[in-house]
């Protein structure tokens, strides 16, 4: 059979763009042709790998300039799409002219609509001679009035109308029973990962996702609040970008929690990462599907979810491949994190669960289920009669041809490289050949940015597995240079830095107007003071008392009135943090995990005091500085002497 997919695009990371894609492929697995034909194209590649098997025909494409009467036709209203979709204020005249005669070529034997609008799009402009499927990627409830009473009339002009959830189904089949026969549900693939599940021993809790207000993670960092409690050593990182980050970075600094913390943004693919975590959690007020909690699953990672509508609590088995809570219930998300902390043996189980469950949502399996639905639908529709096809008006997405190279780290000083050959690591002028076999060594690298090259050209950022940086493991004296690959943007590179000796910081946290550092110091020097000295004036410089154990464990205080220098005017100074004595200066910094750019993903807490505030921070170095706002910005054009933590 020959199936065509209308998209909204295929460039970014949504789930049902990844949904889409997982798809396509599956069912070229199977035998048939798929084509993607996507209205918006917004970048010159995508973030994910397209499958080359499958050719998509961008109908908008925004990276070209447009003629006059191409700009007139989007500035006029579409009088197709329907309004009440999140997407209605992106469609236009010119889009249901480009859709109309995209579809009116298509010689697909099946074409199917993947989100609301674009249904509505396929019941009026798909040909007579084919099968026509809507997807449901969202569900009936998250759609506003004005946009249900448009379904209900356009979803009867479709052959099936397919849900990523039976709940869902349901819900359609009950609230509109005239739908009730077309209605299906197909749950949506995800591509198995090729990595190694989780080792379960990282203390490290993952959730990602879009950060809006309906995924709740405000709930999710107040959990981890009481959990941080509990358990200090236990680490929270989530993954995602959205128009709530900064609220909720404020409220991690009102929780007081740190770097305990991490907001790492985007990743794509997000399977390195999920190998990283011990646990994964979900703290969303609803869900059409669950596209990220069966990635993790399929990691060997233990899931805590709410049983929010619709997906979660099909997929999950409460207590045997995860944990189900109450959806905005704190006490609960703690409680089920802490019960998977406190017990390995019960997260090993259900790590090992989850991967099974997971299994039942590759590409293949779902995959056959569209094949057998359509198969039923043709077979309702013997007259039909497929037309020749006729020569396509548009340029179909370039195949890309960047090389994608994968990294995977051995240690902090050793780096594999595959996917590849005849590889460059470039750093300015410098360049450096790799051997075949894509290993590299620091040793053989001067500190900074490294990008991996391949014929002059940077390559394709693939899977980047840095898990065994999270073990940590140095000896005293550490390593004379360590490097930490990751992916900037699409491309892949290596960090690099070259240190005669190393002060690793382990804790930075404000008790009252003290901020207290601890950390342990890889050199057989032990310094006897931790120096702060300001950045643009080297003279300026104070000292406080630094105590370090024989195993190099080391600990220091600096008062916040320590840096409220009365001579200083009105603006920002920096000061960086050293341990000093013995003829020897050590730069504070985190080096010995997996971040390689730390300054945006981790923030401290700020105190303000004297008109002053006073934050610590890891510069773009990875190493630890104070910063000091002085003046009456520091506090809004606040005055006073008084303190408060900054939200």
């Amino acid at each position: 059979m020959k199936v065509l997919f209308l998209a909204h695009s295929v460039e970014n990371v949504g789930g049902t763009i990844r949904a889409t894609l997982n798809t396509a492929s599956a069912l070229t697995d199977l035998g048939h042709s798929v084509e993607i034909g996507a209205v918006f194209r917004k970048r010159a590649e995508p973030l994910f790998k397209l499958d080359n098997r499958v050719r998509v025909w961008p109908l908008v494409d925004l990276t070209r300039r447009s003629g006059l009467i191409t700009k007139l036709q989007s500035r006029r209203p579409s009088r197709l799409y329907p309004p009440g979709d999140t997407r209605t204020a992106q469609f236009h005249r010119l889009t249901d002219l480009r859709v109309a005669r995209f579809l009116s070529e298509s010689d697909a034997d099946v074409i199917i609509g993947t989100r609301p609008g674009l249904n509505v799009y396929v019941a009026n402009l798909a040909p007579a001679h084919a099968v026509k499927i809507g997807q449901e990627h969202l569900f009936l409830e998250h759609h506003k009035p004005e946009l249900r009473a448009v379904l209900e009339r356009q979803y009867c002009r479709l052959d099936a109308v397919v849900t990523v959830s039976a709940a869902d189904a349901a819900n359609y089949r009950h609230e509109l029973p005239e739908l009730a026969d077309r209605m299906h549900f197909i749950p949506n693939s995800i591509q198995p990962t090729p990595l190694p599940p989780s080792t379960g021993d990282t203390k490290l809790i993952m959730a990602a996702g879009r950060i809006e207000s309906p995924k709740r993670f405000d709930v999710l960092l107040k959990a981890f609040a009481d959990v941080h409690h509990r358990h200090p050593d236990w680490r929270l990182r989530i993954y995602g970008t959205g128009s709530r980050l900064e609220s909720l970075r404020a409220l991690a600094t009102r929780l007081r929690l740190g770097d305990a913390v991490s907001f790492m943004g985007q990743r794509t693919p997000l399977d390195p990462e999920w190998a990283k975590a011990t646990i994964a959690v979900s703290t969303s007020r609803r869900e059409s599907f669950g596209l990220t909690l069966v990635e993790a699953m399929d990691c060997g990672v233990p899931v805590v979810s709410t049983a929010c509508p619709h997906g979660p609590p099909e997929i999950i088995t409460d207590g045997v491949d995860g944990l189900l809570t109450p959806v905005d219930d704190v006490e609960a998300v703690t409680k089920g994190l802490c019960r998977l902390i406190e017990d390995p043996q019960l997260r090993y189980e259900m790590g090992q669960a989850a991967r099974r469950t997971a299994r039942d949502y590759y590409p293949r399996a779902v995959g056959r289920q569209y094949e057998q639905l359509f198969t039923d639908l043709m077979r309702r529709r013997p007259d039909r009669v497929r037309r020749q096809r006729a020569r396509r008006k548009y340029r179909p997405y370039p195949v890309v041809r960047r090389p994608v190279v994968h990294a995977r780290t051995i240690d902090f000083t050793e780096v594999v490289f595959s996917g590849e050959t005849g590889l460059r690591l470039v750093n300015g002028r410098h360049k450096l050949g790799l051997p075949a076999t894509g290993r590299i060594t620091a040793d053989r690298l001067d500190e900074g940015v490294w990008t991996v090259t391949c014929s002059g050209e940077p390559v394709r950022a693939g899977r980047v597995d840095s898990r065994a940086l999270l073990r940590g493991d140095t000896d005293m004296d550490g390593p004379e240079a360590v490097m930490v690959p990751f992916s900037d943007g699409d491309e892949l590179r290596l960090r690099v830095w070259r240190r005669p000796a190393w002060a690793e910081i382990d804790y930075v946290a404000w008790d009252g107007d003290e901020c207290k550092i601890a950390g342990r110091l890889l050199s057989p020097r032990r310094p006897r003071d931790l120096l702060i000295r300001l950045r643009d004036d080297p003279d300026a410089k104070v000292t406080v008392p630094a105590t370090t154990e024989p195993d190099g464990r080391f600990r220091a205080t600096v008062p916040a009135g320590l840096l409220n220098r009365p001579d200083d005017a009105p603006g920002l100074r920096h000061w960086d943090l050293w341990l000093t004595g013995d003829d020897t200066d050590i730069r504070l910094g985190r080096f010995f995990d997996d971040i390689a750019k730390r300054k945006s993903v981790q923030r401290f807490a700020t105190v303000t005091t004297n008109d002053r505030r006073i934050e610590p921070y890891f510069t773009v170095h990875n190493e630890l500085s104070i910063r000091v706002r002085n003046g009456e910005e520091a506090l809004g054009g606040v005055t006073g002497s008084r303190r408060h933590q900054e939200p």
